[in-house]
């Protein structure tokens, strides 16, 4: 459990003060022109992005289970910048620079999956041995392994722009292991706002500057078949200070995340998917006097994202059915599919579950009953049904 519970978001009220009404000028068109680019590349040895996404991460900390499953997105959760992740008190420093690093073992990933004979030699064997089975199975079924980097746990202060080059590099060696692309999931990029204005500017523009470095690193070792995603939260598309415009937003720190990430990019075409985390949020904390969330804010989500000139193929959205952090309340399986299929109908990325083997078996007496879906006996055992019940209806 050292590491339960590593992809939670700010999850507290935190009123800004107004930031940029506005995106640097050039996003939008910078946006609509990228929708080409952003095409899936499939090469002879990469899978190709599903026409709709149904992904799901997958706990390094406790047993796979079924794999993929439904799923044909797995992303493995997690890597990180810091040995030791602290889902407690994530720690308020910058990356070593030394290596990324794996979570189970707290060590270099580049030694974790490094094959070798005899295998004793290689004393994170237990876990490579883990790793490339899910790898394995992902291949054998035409899904995409994702590793992710990042999380609830890892450093507070990211990297800085200087260490972008080695980072990249790290990330291409990884990829040489096996996989089908990167996603980042930096969740504390807007920590910094009100207390150090030039870190939280530095922040605020490192995830795109990174995706598009990591996009020109791949591109040059010959990986233009792998893929990189971005993980967010849902208010990225809106700044603080026209949250209340987006059906009554509520500020908070994160606002406006994506609209810095895609401005800093080289091209908005370097990152292939962007995926909003939609759960977690404290009652009333995401929306004006909402217990949870509702069909009219996903609609406000995804027409924000439109407003920010984002192709459709690159938004999916994401879902905690049961338990969640910061006593999120979880709306219900009715609202769930609705969100899925208007989406899966209108040509969107798709959708994705923390997680898939998420063993919590909690639930919240506040979260809507559904006359024909029941409830399954956990998160993950949830996450199964909603996204085998959705493929089967797509």
């Amino acid at each position: 459990q050292a590491l339960a519970r590593t992809s939670a978001p700010d999850g507290r009220l935190c009123p800004l003060a107004a930031m940029a009404a506005s995106v640097a000028g050039g996003l939008l068109l910078l946006l609509g022109l990228a929708v080409e680019a952003a095409a899936s590349v499939p090469g002879a040895s990469g899978a190709a992005v599903p026409r709709f996404q149904l992904g799901g991460y997958l706990e390094n900390w406790v047993a796979a289970g079924d794999v993929p499953g439904p799923f044909n997105v797995v992303y493995y959760a997690f890597l990180t910048l810091d040995q030791q992740p602290d889902p407690w008190s994530p720690r308020e420093r910058r990356w070593d620079g030394a290596a990324i690093y794996e979570t189970m073992t707290r060590a270099d990933i580049s030694q974790v999956m490094n094959q070798t004979d005899p295998t004793w030699e290689n004393p994170h064997e237990w876990q490579r041995v883990k790793i490339q089975d899910a790898i394995d199975r992902c291949k054998g079924s035409g899904a995409l392994f994702m590793w992710s980097i990042g999380g609830w746990s890892d450093l507070t202060k990211t990297i800085s722009d200087e260490q972008i080059p080695a980072f990249a590099e790290l990330a291409v060696q990884l990829l040489r292991f096996g996989g089908d692309g990167i996603d980042l999931d930096w969740e504390h990029v807007s920590q910094y706002n009100g207390t150090d204005p030039g870190l939280f500017q530095q922040q605020r523009a490192v995830i795109g500057k990174t995706l598009s470095a990591l996009r020109g690193a791949m591109d040059a070792a010959g990986m233009q078949d792998k893929h990189l995603s971005y993980t967010t939260r849902w208010n990225c598309f809106w700044r603080s200070s026209d949250a209340a415009r987006h059906a009554n937003a509520v500020a908070f720190a994160s606002d406006g995340e994506c609209l810095d990430t895609l401005s800093n990019m080289t091209s908005a075409g370097d990152v292939r998917w962007i995926n909003l985390m939609m759960y977690d949020a404290a009652p009333g904390s995401a929306f004006e006097g909402a217990q949870h969330f509702t069909q009219e804010h996903y609609a406000a989500v995804l027409q924000a994202a439109e407003a920010a000139g984002v192709p459709k193929d690159k938004v999916v959205m994401g879902f905690e059915p049961g338990h969640q952090a910061n006593n999120g309340i979880w709306e219900g399986f009715d609202i769930d599919f609705g969100v899925i299929g208007k989406m899966s109908s209108e040509g969107y990325g798709g959708a994705f579950w923390w997680a898939m083997n998420e063993q919590n078996s909690g639930t919240n007496a506040y979260t809507p009953i559904s006359t024909e879906h029941a409830w399954q006996g956990s998160v993950g055992a949830n996450a199964h049904y909603t996204a085998d019940t959705s493929a089967e209806r797509d």
